[in-house]
């Protein structure tokens, strides 16, 4: 804002009493207000005009680092200097300044050696330190410490021979056989020529002393030749597993037993295997019990299976890779095969069945329908060899309806009426029997009996 008065009177610039009066009243300055508002040391009259007023502050702002509160009456500050913002600097941080050091490093030496490795060598404005020498890894510390490590090898693998002090004192020295002293070596067979006994036996031999100790550890025997080894009835020996004749030499007998796998075997030159009874083992005196014969090339065999609290059954049965299998007792001479009970027959029975009916006689001893609901024809037996004399029992009723019957005759194993006739159809809810036997010379199954319930 620029003002500017100009007035004639007086030349001295100065108002009469008179003239300033009636001025003041009469005059405003635009901005400023009257006159007679104005602080005298504001506005300076002189010479009769008002100049020099040009503008007024309104507000000051201050660059970074330099920081402005604004308005016409300001704050002009700055922060201290920190690692992340610029500023002024401190009197504590010019002193750390000012403590440090003068000059540059002009050299690095390295040198001292650590289990055979050497540190050496010096780098002045460039250049190398050497690291050499040989680790000795005799006694290498303990992970996490400097001190050497004890202990012992528990595996120890070699390809040439092994040999140092301390080796043989405890690893191959356990002692000899009935003794207490150590001995060379270590054993891994047994041989002898005749009988393995005596209290030494598993007192000292089975138990060597440990890799690096002198005090016996478990252990036993895994294999031992000998002509006779007696085995002690005791709870020490109740861990035996495999007891087993591995040579290759003919001889009259040979053994096999393995009780991990459930297999026993006993060979003789006899070629079978005999069970004897004897009070004193290795007699010749004892009574002979139950014999296994030796059959060449023998695919099939006899398998027994014992019963439970639920089947109450002991099973003898023909096994083998033949399909089918004859189960024989033979007696000796005119001896007889005694039955103490009566033997219970084989059933197949249905309610019902479609047509024909297939039927075996070696997989059952009668057939029994209980509710016929169709026509049904009865067919050969699938039996290509039933035994001759055989018999065979028939069951038929039907489900309320009187149906057809038809039996099969003419071909090989199938049926032939003497002294009776086969029914065609069934008597409505009546039970029918057809007894049959076996007649190998004409390979026919005979019907001699028929009954019609009434």
């Amino acid at each position: 804002m620029t003002v500017v008065v100009t007035h004639s009177t007086p030349a001295d610039g100065t108002f009469s009493a008179t003239g300033a009066t009636a001025w003041n009243a009469d005059h405003t300055l635009s901005g400023v207000g009257t006159m007679a508002g104005q602080d005298a040391n504001a506005v300076a009259i002189t010479g009769g005009s008002i100049s020099g007023v040009s503008g007024i502050v309104t507000s000051v702002t201050g660059t970074a680092p330099v920081v402005s509160s604004g308005g016409t009456t300001p704050a002009i500050s700055m922060a201290a200097a920190t690692a992340l913002v610029n500023g002024y600097l401190t009197s504590t941080d010019w002193s750390t300044f000012n403590g440090k050091g003068s000059g540059s490093v002009t050299s690095v030496a390295g040198t001292g050696t650590v289990s055979g490795i050497s540190l050496s060598g010096t780098v002045t404005s460039s250049g190398s330190l050497t690291l050499g020498g040989t680790l000795d890894l005799s006694s290498p510390p303990a992970i996490g410490s400097t001190a050497a490590n004890t202990g012992a090898f528990t595996t120890l693998s070699a390809s040439s021979t092994v040999s140092g002090t301390g080796f043989s004192t405890y690893l191959a020295s356990p002692p000899a056989i009935g003794g207490t002293a150590a001995a060379a070596g270590a054993f891994t067979t047994l041989s002898a020529s005749s009988t393995v006994s005596g209290t030494g036996f598993s007192t000292y031999l089975a138990s060597p002393p440990a890799i690096g100790g002198t005090t016996a550890a478990a252990g036993s025997f895994t294999t031992v030749t000998a002509t006779t080894v007696n085995i002690a009835a005791s709870a020490a020996n109740a861990g035996l597993t495999l007891l087993r004749d591995t040579g290759t030499a003919t001889r009259s007998s040979r053994i096999f037993l393995d009780a991990s796998s459930g297999v026993c075997a006993i060979y003789n030159s006899a070629n079978s295997i005999l069970f004897n009874t004897s009070a004193t083992i290795g007699s010749s005196s004892g009574t002979n019990q139950f014999l296994v014969f030796h059959t060449a090339s023998a695919v099939d065999y006899v398998q027994v299976t014992g019963g439970t609290t639920v089947t109450k059954t002991v099973t003898v049965s023909a096994q083998g890779s033949d399909t089918d299998v004859d189960l024989a007792l033979v007696p000796k001479g005119a001896g007889r095969v005694t039955v103490s009970t009566s033997i219970k027959p084989k059933v197949s029975s249905a309610a019902n069945v479609t047509s024909p009916l297939a039927w075996n006689s070696t997989s059952f001893d009668e057939y029994a329908i209980t509710a016929l609901a169709n026509a049904l024809t009865i067919s050969a037996d699938a039996n290509a060899s039933p035994a001759d004399g055989q018999r065979m029992m028939f069951r038929f009723k039907d489900n309320g309806t009187a149906r057809a019957l038809t039996w099969t005759t003419g071909s090989t194993n199938s049926f032939r009426v003497v002294g009776v006739t086969l029914p065609t159809t069934t008597v409505a809810s009546k039970l029918v029997y057809i007894g049959c036997i076996y007649n190998a010379a004409d390979s026919r199954w005979d019907a001699v009996a028929v009954s019609q319930e009434a």
